[in-house]
């Protein structure tokens, strides 16, 4: 395990919201621009990037492989939920608050800091299966991700043709489509979409380092129970999934793989979706900094423990 490359890429994400801080400080970031960014993200850069990860890697692999690793994807996120809401009944969370500390177990970092730590433990080939591993979640974020958000906000969200054929559902099917058909595209489309959906991660811990801005900072220690979550995020949820995955499953590949997801940090979709929905953006902000922070020791940790 190469735990350079892992500590380089938290630097990276923390140099990225130290500029978003510095940039709402400055008065060039504000809670206005927050929500037109957020808005941004979620419906053009975010759908971009989910459907130019098809180019990215050869569609030439195992379909039944990548069906496999699709499914088992569809059973962690099933599974997720249930666990996030039992966690979250324990923690005796708020009802105005547990939709966010749901959202913040279920959905983890996968893309900026999940990525780069597959390619790191198990070479490049597995960002691919990791992306597969992933794709019910672009499904979920924008369905039941926007649930969780909105069900105790300002603004009454009902679920309608219009919200589950959203952007993020729409670039997800766009992209299994093309997966499995081989359809191709123009290279000036995919590099168009490449180089707007790679905007995806610095715009997003750009508005979380101003969202943080917003917030004291005597604030981050007046929510001891986010501390909790991160340690049932970060080390008791990659733990439990581990030792189940392996009375069932014999391919330590995959249950390695699985694993690293599940104990990944809160997601900055979060955020993003709180912006949007009128969430407890404060709440998320402040979840998303302290999961990345803490897992900057955790997943080393997780690593070295079950797959040394």
């Amino acid at each position: 395990m190469d735990i350079s490359v892992i500590l380089d890429t938290m630097l990276v994400l923390f140099g990225i919201t130290g500029l978003g801080y510095g940039a709402n400080k400055a008065g060039i970031l504000d809670e206005i621009s927050n929500g037109r960014i957020s808005r941004l993200v979620l419906n053009v850069t975010t759908p971009l990037m989910i459907i130019n990860a098809v180019f990215s890697e050869s569609l030439t692999g195992d379909k039944s492989e990548i069906i496999i690793i699709f499914l088992l994807g569809i059973g962690m996120y099933a599974i997720l939920p249930v666990f996030a809401r039992i966690a979250v009944k324990l923690m005796r969370i708020s009802p105005n608050d547990s939709g966010t500390y749901e959202m913040m177990l279920i959905f983890a970092n996968t893309s900026f800091i999940g990525y780069p730590i597959m390619k790191s433990l198990f070479g490049d080939w597995a960002v691919f299966y990791s992306s597969i591993l992933n794709m019910p979640f672009n499904f979920l974020v924008f369905t039941y991700g926007v649930y969780l958000i909105s069900r105790n906000s300002k603004d009454t969200f009902k679920f309608g043709a219009r919200e589950i054929l959203n952007p993020g559902v729409v670039a997800s099917l766009v992209a299994l489509l093309i997966y499995f058909t081989g359809i191709t595209l123009p290279d000036s489309i995919i590099r168009i979409m490449g180089i707007v959906g790679d905007t995806t991660v610095p715009l997003s811990m750009l508005t979380i380092g101003s969202s943080l801005a917003l917030i004291p900072v005597k604030d981050l220690f007046r929510e001891p129970r986010l501390y909790i979550l991160s340690a049932i995020k970060l080390l008791i949820m990659p733990s439990v999934c581990y030792l189940l995955l392996s009375l069932v499953m014999k391919d330590q590949f995959l249950i390695n793989m699985i694993t690293i997801n599940v104990g990944l940090p809160a997601g900055t979709m979060t955020v993003m979706i709180s912006n949007q929905y009128n969430g407890n953006t404060r709440m998320a902000s402040i979840g998303v900094f302290i999961t990345t922070l803490a897992s900057v020791a955790t997943v080393p940790l997780i690593a070295y423990l079950f797959m040394a």
